[in-house]
C-alpha cells in the first residue's frame, strides 16, 4: 500500500478522483442537508484544493529545491495561510461575549 501511495502517478490519480468526487458529494449534501450547507461547501472544495496545493507544492520544490530551508518555510507558510483562511470562512463570525444582559427586565 505504501508503494502505491509513493508512486506519483497513482497519487495523482487519487487526487484527481478526490477532486471529482468531493464536489459531487458536497453539493449533494448541501442540497439534502440544508443545516450543514457551509460544511458541505467546505467538503466540496477539499478535493480541488488538495489537487491545486499538490501542484503548487511540486512547483515550489522544483524551483527552490527539495532539501532547502526556504522550500519548507514557503510550504509551511502556505499551509498556515490556507488553514487560517479556511478557518475564518468556515467558522463564520467569531463568538464574543455580549456586554449587554440577556434579560434586560431583570437589570
Amino acid at each position: 500500500m505504501t508503494a502505491l501511495l509513493l508512486n506519483p502517478t497513482s497519487f495523482l490519480a487519487l487526487l484527481v478522483a478526490g477532486a471529482v468526487a468531493t464536489p459531487v458529494i458536497g453539493l449533494l449534501a448541501a442540497r439534502w442537508l440544508p443545516d450543514w450547507r457551509r460544511t458541505a461547501w467546505v467538503f466540496a472544495a477539499l478535493g480541488p484544493f488538495a489537487l491545486a496545493f499538490w501542484a503548487v507544492h511540486n512547483a515550489v520544490l522544483a524551483t527552490v529545491g527539495f532539501d532547502s530551508v526556504w522550500s519548507a518555510i514557503i510550504v509551511a507558510g502556505a499551509c498556515a495561510i490556507i488553514g487560517w483562511l479556511a478557518g475564518r470562512w468556515a467558522g463564520g463570525e467569531a463568538a464574543t461575549p455580549s456586554t449587554t444582559p440577556t434579560n434586560p427586565e431583570k437589570g
